[in-house]
């Protein structure tokens, strides 16, 4: 989220920035990604910084109040140079969302939704405290979340155990009938 580092990264041979911020973080952001033409990850969050709240958020319609959120960041975006081509979202989870995990299972459960905004969607539940228990303990519940994100049409997961989730895509691409 910060446009130095951003900038540094790139220069370094990464290929795309995820701004937890979606670009509210750093006014130069938009600029950076603009220029090197790299993908970058918009993701909301109820909080307007990179460190977010436990906050326990509430919403009348959740996924209304994300899609909001992204059009209008989308449109930041654009206005600022960014292609719509190198635009990913990401609904958020966890404490990016709300306290309440309720919210976290509700855009999983309506994530194909977000397909009308036009961009890839990516999801990260990898060890969110949504999830239960304690860090150590929320591998399962994590291929099981990721497995229901890809079912409901995210294009991109973002994981810890890459090993584990490896072996779940895996076996939808070679099993592509069974869902």
């Amino acid at each position: 989220y910060k446009a130095e580092v951003a900038r540094k990264a790139i220069f370094a041979g990464a290929n795309m920035v995820n701004d937890v911020t979606a670009l509210r973080g750093d006014p130069e952001m938009a600029k950076v990604i603009a220029e090197a033409g790299v993908p970058v990850v918009l993701m909301y969050s109820k909080d307007k910084t990179a460190r977010t709240t436990r906050v326990k958020k509430r919403y009348k319609d959740v996924v209304k109040t994300i899609m909001e959120f992204l059009e209008k960041r989308i449109a930041y975006a654009r206005a600022a140079g960014i292609k719509k081509s190198q635009i990913i979202i990401d609904p958020g989870m966890g404490a990016f969302v709300s306290g309440e995990a309720k919210y976290s299972f509700e855009i999983l459960k309506r994530l194909r939704e977000f397909k009308k905004l036009g961009c890839p969607i990516l999801v990260g539940t990898s060890r969110k405290s949504f999830l239960g228990g304690t860090i150590s303990e929320r591998l399962q519940a994590a291929l099981i979340t990721n497995l229901i994100a890809i079912l409901n049409g995210t294009d991109v997961i973002r994981v810890h155990d890459v090993s584990a989730h490896k072996n779940i895509t895996d076996f939808f691409v070679r099993q592509p009938a069974h869902y």
